[in-house]
């Protein structure tokens, strides 16, 4: 993608993978705190960094927030990335079809909190028996 590309190599942002993940494995792909300016969306959602090639290409759906579905342009940004609601429902849907997941975790009051592991993110890890 060269347009993201271009962002990824102007920010300096890059992938780089530590341990070979198997494509047909599923997967939970968490970041916390979510944060202001949120460059880690740029580097896994859009395969700008490579994180696609590199890191995991297996079937895969990135969790946003609800309200990005109600602004019309980043409605439309959202929906072409691949991305789905971050909703509980969506989640577990996802997750029994064998999806892995991605997910920033967070907002403002999470931000102060940056060193203690959101509950929800284990809540779906308990519950989903595949991950």
């Amino acid at each position: 993608m060269g347009f993201w590309g271009s962002i990824c190599r102007y920010l300096r942002a890059d992938v780089h993978v530590e341990e070979e993940l198997d494509n047909a494995e599923q997967f939970m792909f968490a970041s916390f705190p979510h944060g202001t300016y949120s460059v880690q969306h740029i580097v896994s959602m859009t395969n700008g960094c490579g994180f696609f090639d590199q890191a995991y290409s297996g079937p895969r759906r990135d969790l946003v927030a609800s309200v990005l579905f109600q602004i019309p342009f980043l409605r439309e940004l959202v929906l072409v990335l691949g991305c789905v609601d971050a909703s509980a429902a969506t989640g577990r849907y996802n997750l029994e079809k064998g999806r892995s997941l991605l997910i920033f975790v967070g907002g403002e009051k999470e931000q102060v909190r940056a060193f203690s592991i959101p509950s929800c993110i284990l809540r779906v890890v308990i519950e989903c028996p595949r991950l």
